[in-house]
């Protein structure tokens, strides 16, 4: 299913994992993509669309859950797509007033070690505990999963 999202092209319903909406207002909410074919990953910004409302559209808390954070705003993931979600080391941890912060990890990059996740395999939240994470995000991995 394609959605409009105020862009030139609609994009495909289907290759969203994540939607954003920064709490900044110089920052526009976007969408990140992954298309499995390319293995392509992009990010879409949205343009006079409500960030809500395309989450309804690709089938709201049935298929997205949310996070809203202090010194991010409000995201939300496809729960399908979320692989783990680890606690940030103290080195990711060093350029930031947070003192704790978790990194939910993504299925389409399918890479068990995690050092070598790039930009767009994560998403980082600053100032969240690893289980307030897993709690918000009702990500309960299994004992195989567990870091």
């Amino acid at each position: 299913m394609n959605i409009d999202i105020g862009a030139k092209r609609p994009v495909r319903g289907d290759h969203v994992f994540l939607v954003g909406r920064p709490r900044w207002s110089s920052e526009p909410s976007f969408v990140t993509l992954h298309d499995p074919v390319t293995e392509r990953l992009s990010k879409r910004n949205l343009r006079g669309t409500d960030p809500a409302d395309v989450v309804q559209q690709l089938g709201g808390a049935g298929q997205f859950v949310s996070i809203t954070t202090q010194s991010w705003g409000t995201v939300w993931f496809r729960h399908a797509s979320i692989r783990r979600i680890v606690e940030m080391s103290p080195g990711d941890l060093a350029l930031s007033s947070d003192s704790i912060g978790a990194c939910v990890l993504f299925t389409h990059d399918g890479e068990e070690d995690d050092e070598e996740d790039g930009p767009g395999n994560y998403f980082s939240l600053y100032g969240v505990s690893l289980a307030e994470a897993s709690e918000a995000l009702r990500f309960h991995p299994s004992s195989d999963q567990v870091p």
